[in-house]
């Protein structure tokens, strides 16, 4: 049979297709979807350093990954203010591209 999943570099997978990735999302319960961000969210600030200009380009997704997280129903009370500060500096770099409502969006969160 085909593979679902391609490798990509030494531990990162993807979807061969995106509508593949999108049922795996559609059967997850809401617990599980908001984990799953959770943890995604969680190894991007692992893996990179937050003061980098690589942490600088992943931001938005990083700060996305946990907002959706939240959403769900799935945060970490010790970390409010770290991710406070995350939304903080995507809302500033929204500000920065003149994009004010994903800024407001960050900012709100």
């Amino acid at each position: 049979g085909e593979n679902i999943l391609e490798k990509n570099g030494d531990s990162a997978y993807s979807f061969v297709h995106d509508m593949l990735k999108q049922l795996a999302y559609a059967v997850m319960s809401e617990e599980e979807k908001g984990k799953n961000h959770f943890w995604i969210g969680m190894q991007l600030i692992a893996n990179a350093s937050i003061e980098t200009d690589e942490f600088n380009a992943i931001t938005f997704s990083v700060v996305d990954q946990i907002n959706a997280a939240n959403t769900y129903g799935v945060t970490e009370e010790a970390l409010h203010m770290k991710f406070a500060e995350l939304n903080l500096k995507a809302g500033k770099i929204s500000i920065d591209v003149s994009d004010f409502q994903s800024a407001l969006s960050y900012m709100k969160a």
